[in-house]
């Protein structure tokens, strides 16, 4: 099963991104699972769960790049997508 994270300090973004994800997940029959996250700071302390991390680049508070950063940081070294509206 895949780990996805979702982080945009959007609510209805963020859902909306998710439900976008579990769709084309769905589609190709591969087996996920998404959590939401609405800061970088809240990701933080659960990135070592994931394969797969979704970021919005502009944030309020920590920014998805400095959010990126410290992920890498943490060793996190699987696949980080960045968003930005």
């Amino acid at each position: 099963m895949v780990s996805i994270a979702v982080c945009d300090d959007e609510l209805l973004e963020c859902i909306s991104i998710s439900e976008k994800i579990r769709g084309c997940m769905e589609e190709l029959k591969i087996p996920c699972r998404v959590e939401q996250f609405y800061s970088g700071k809240e990701l933080l302390g659960a990135v070592g769960r994931f394969d797969l991390i979704f970021l919005d680049i502009l944030m309020d508070g920590m920014d998805g790049m400095e959010t990126a950063r410290r992920c890498r940081g943490l060793a996190f070294e699987k696949t980080l997508v960045f968003l930005s509206s």
